[in-house]
């Protein structure tokens, strides 16, 4: 009995060798048929007259947040967000993830209006619509903790 034991452990083994080796230089056989890819070095990106900063700087040319300031941590619930826009009497809106809230702004482009805010980091995005439907954006991020500091 313990002979063939061995014997089946010896035929197993040369059998399972066999088939990987066959196996192996059959798939190295085909991966040396294969053609290499071309690699060839990127050419650099033209330099663009519109870059996302001048484009940002447009955005936020016209609409000026006063209070509160972009990363500030609040300890209310309820923010009010005061400002002022170049064109008067222009749509406010503030929208941040659970609320929206609209103001008009002024003769003078002076507007302010209130938001509730979520207790964490609130992403409050403000925008300004004249006249001519032009509109200007601006988004801050405000922290509402009432933890004291």
């Amino acid at each position: 009995m313990l002979k063939e034991l061995f014997l089946a452990i010896i035929l197993g083994a040369l059998l399972g060798f066999g088939i990987t080796g066959g196996y192996l230089a059959l798939d190295k056989k085909n991966n040396q048929n294969k053609t290499q890819p071309v690699i060839t070095n990127p050419s650099p990106i033209p330099e663009n007259t519109n870059s996302q900063d001048q484009i940002k700087e447009k955005k936020d040319e016209g609409l000026t947040i006063e209070s509160p300031q972009d990363l500030d941590i609040v300890s209310t619930e309820n923010l009010e967000i005061t400002g002022t826009t170049t064109s008067p009497e222009c749509t406010v809106i503030a929208t941040s993830i659970n609320q929206v809230s609209n103001s008009k702004s002024d003769k003078s482009g002076k507007f302010s209006l209130e938001i509730k805010l979520e207790s964490g980091l609130n992403i409050i995005k403000i925008t300004a619509i004249d006249a001519d439907n032009n509109q200007l954006e601006k988004t801050i991020n405000i922290t509402y903790s009432t933890a004291k500091i």
